[in-house]
């Protein structure tokens, strides 16, 4: 079945105001939260506030359950949220909990327009700042393809690279962390590689870790100290 031939169904029945702390959260929501992102969040909701609405779905003793919202909820405990309640069953509202944020990082990127848009909006927390510059990274230019496997976005279920420890010059990074860093140099059309990397060339670290755990550990770890990471999945 095409999604095309689908009919497509209203699933909100409602919006409604709730404690923020009387929110249930989802058992196995897989997104975590490190402290730039949670100072970012304190200062869009200081200079602006809720401009959108968390989403929900009523359990059978009346509650609700969140789908999407859960840092907006815990961070506005004592606040009468917007949430929109949908007519979600157990598995549909794990079906969106999954695909929600996938779906918004495969949009591209207008690099002119968001450079536009940075140097003309002005915010008074550097907290928002701080996390923009770190999580902007503009898509691979048509026809040129990075090491990178794709991700489920940032912070998603974290998975090991398939590649062993490896370095293009030979060396070995050590310790308990061996990864693999590549560089790529743009090339012309049938001609040999340019003196330099593109403008907008992105360099990435591919870090093997021994299990899951240690993946999540290391990838909230560097998410907390400000760095750009994402769980790969190849």
């Amino acid at each position: 079945m095409t999604a095309s031939s689908v009919p497509i169904r209203d699933r909100v029945r409602e919006l409604r105001r709730v404690r923020g702390a009387d929110l249930v959260p989802h058992p196995r929501n897989w997104r975590t939260h490190p402290e730039p992102q949670r100072l970012a969040l304190r200062g869009v909701l200081a200079e602006i506030g809720y401009a959108d609405a968390l989403l929900a779905r009523e359990l059978a003793d009346g509650r609700l359950q969140l789908i999407d919202g859960h840092l907006r909820a815990e961070a506005t405990p004592d606040t009468l949220v917007p949430v929109l309640v949908l007519d979600l069953n157990e598995s549909e509202a794990e079906q969106l909990l999954l695909t929600l944020d996938p779906l918004a990082s495969l949009a591209g990127t207008d690099t002119a327009m968001l450079d536009e848009l940075l140097a003309s909006v002005q915010f008074q927390h550097e907290e928002i700042l701080a996390a923009l510059n770190a999580t902007w990274q503009p898509g691979p230019p048509e026809g040129q393809d990075f090491a990178s496997p794709p991700s489920i976005g940032e912070g998603g279920p974290p998975a090991a690279p398939a590649a062993g420890p490896e370095r293009d010059d030979g060396a070995d990074l050590g310790g308990s962390h061996a990864g693999e860093v590549k560089t790529r140099k743009a090339e012309t059309a049938g001609g040999p590689a340019a003196a330099g990397p593109p403008a907008d060339a992105r360099y990435c670290v591919l870090v093997q870790c021994t299990d899951e755990e240690e993946q999540l550990e290391l990838l909230e770890r560097l998410q907390g100290e400000g760095h750009t990471c994402r769980a790969l999945i190849a």
